[in-house]
């Protein structure tokens, strides 16, 4: 396949976790900043195991990320009134 053909592929099939909100998206949504090469950009995503084959399974993902996520700002939330002298 050419380059090409993989990112077309990509687009079509592939979904990712939108920065700020964590929800699914296509990949075919996602904006590249300029001068961003598509397919370096898809290789690099491929590495760091931001692709998912399905819905579902971004949905599965995001759930937990943003579960985390939202854990971690209440503790730090927790801390930093403890550290005032508010708790």
């Amino acid at each position: 396949m050419t380059n090409a053909e993989i990112i077309k592929y990509a687009n079509a099939n592939l979904w990712y976790l939108r920065e700020g909100d964590y929800l699914p998206a296509r990949l075919s949504d996602m904006s590249y900043g300029r001068g961003i090469d598509r397919f370096d950009q898809l290789q690099e995503m491929r590495r760091l195991g931001t692709l998912y084959p399905t819905r579902e399974v971004a949905m599965m993902v995001s759930e937990r990320v943003r579960a985390l996520l939202s854990q971690a700002s209440l503790e730090c939330l927790l801390s930093t009134n403890r550290h005032q002298g508010n708790g």
